[in-house]
């Protein structure tokens, strides 16, 4: 048995594991906005790289590829949604609070995970290497506007009229 199934297997996998892990670990730390927001901006990062993938329309590097619309791969843009997530979260946590939010390791776990979800996707001759950059590119994006986008919302309405 060859590497490759079981790679593309884990991508398969990974791909809603890394953002869930990630979202739920926030809620244990006690991030729960955080949290939630990365639930939104997950659906909307789906819908975005739909759009983008119709838009485009760019063939598989497998001719007989079932599924056409390579770019962006849909795969590596979930997995890096975690790590953008986790990096700005712990940019963050860091800024309040002078600890990181998670381990160094822990980081470099997450990344590796990521770019094995995007690796896979290679090998198994789904996407371009191109298709796979793009793909983090915009999962980080997305992740660390989910991370983030709490922090601009205000926590008590401010009134513009006084008494």
């Amino acid at each position: 048995m060859t590497i490759i199934p079981l790679l593309t297997t884990f991508g398969h996998f990974a791909q809603f594991a890394l953002p869930i892990g990630t979202g739920l670990h926030a809620l244990y730390k006690g991030y729960h906005k955080e949290a939630l927001s990365l639930g939104a901006v997950s659906g909307i990062q789906n819908i975005v790289v739909k759009l983008v993938k119709n838009i485009i329309s760019a063939p598989r590097p497998y001719p007989n590829h079932l599924r056409l619309n390579s770019f962006p791969s849909g795969h590596t843009t979930g997995a890096f949604l975690a790590v953008g997530f986790v990096l700005a979260l712990d940019f963050v946590h860091s800024q309040k609070s002078n600890t990181p939010y998670i381990s160094t390791a822990s980081k470099a776990c997450i990344v590796a995970l990521a770019g094995i979800v995007g690796l896979s996707r290679h090998l198994c001759r789904a996407h371009w290497p191109i298709d796979i950059v793009a793909g983090s590119f915009i999962g980080m994006f997305f992740g660390s506007t989910g991370a983030l986008a709490p922090q601009w919302i205000p926590r008590k309405p401010q009134l513009l009229l006084r008494p």
